[in-house]
């Protein structure tokens, strides 16, 4: 993760130091600033983050975060009656005490989906309304949950 935030550093100075820019940008402002009239400058991040010290990084560089893995479904519903929205949880109150907007990422993902959505307890593969019931009721279940959080949402991924 401090490799990827020195990149975004690097860049970020390169791009301010360009005299051919139409704007002029300085290096004392933060990325979000700077490009405020172009994009919302967003970053995926893990509840660790928000505890080491790329928290200062994160929220002064940034307008919008989404979790890297707590949304997936195999961290936020590991078992078919099981939610743990812990991660998800401290990542929106981070965004809300940062004034960060929130995207939730990703609700479906071809290879963090857990064992119980396709198969049954007897190691067979559930029939297709079964497995339809499984994705309506946990996609209905974290976007109640976060809808009034959430800015944007991807629903499924890859």
């Amino acid at each position: 993760m401090k490799t990827t935030f020195f990149y975004i550093i690097i860049l970020f100075s390169i791009s301010c130091s360009n005299k051919n820019d139409q704007q002029n940008y300085t290096s004392d402002k933060s990325l979000h600033t700077a490009y405020k009239s172009l994009f919302p400058i967003g970053m995926a991040i893990h509840k660790s983050d928000i505890i080491l010290d790329s928290l200062k990084l994160i929220s002064s560089h940034f307008s919008s975060i989404s979790s890297a893995s707590g949304f997936k479904f195999d961290h936020i519903h590991p078992h078919n009656d099981e939610y743990d929205f812990s991660r998800a949880d401290s990542l929106y109150a981070f965004a809300q005490k940062n004034n960060l907007k929130f995207r939730g990422h990703t609700l479906v993902w071809g290879n963090r989906n857990p064992y119980w959505l396709f198969w049954d307890s007897k190691g067979d593969l559930v029939n297709r309304k079964l497995l339809d019931q499984r994705l309506k009721n946990h996609i209905t279940t974290v976007i109640g949950r976060f809808k009034k959080a959430v800015h944007t949402w991807d629903v499924v991924n890859e």
